[in-house]
């Protein structure tokens, strides 16, 4: 099933007319909170972007699981070119 939503979600065309993959150098995302979980699509348009430097800004000071960090984790392991 859940290969299923990856296969929706994914586009592999980089010729594809809504292709904002490399458009972007550095992104701010507001409410960053809404990051942490990574089977969401904003976490997924996020990492998508490939872009070089992400900026997160939240009200959220304190998380309320360690897990909830593994977002916030991919989202750096998909920055720039690694």
């Amino acid at each position: 099933m859940q290969q299923d939503a990856d296969d929706l979600t994914t586009v592999n065309d980089p010729n594809w007319v809504y292709n904002l993959e490399g458009l972007f150098d550095p992104i701010t995302v507001d409410e960053a909170h809404t990051l942490k979980n990574y089977d969401t699509m904003v976490h997924r348009t996020v990492t998508w972007l490939s872009r070089k430097f992400t900026i997160l800004a939240m009200a959220t000071v304190l998380s309320n699981h360690v897990e909830d960090f593994r977002g916030y984790k991919k989202v750096f392991e998909t920055t720039g070119n690694n």
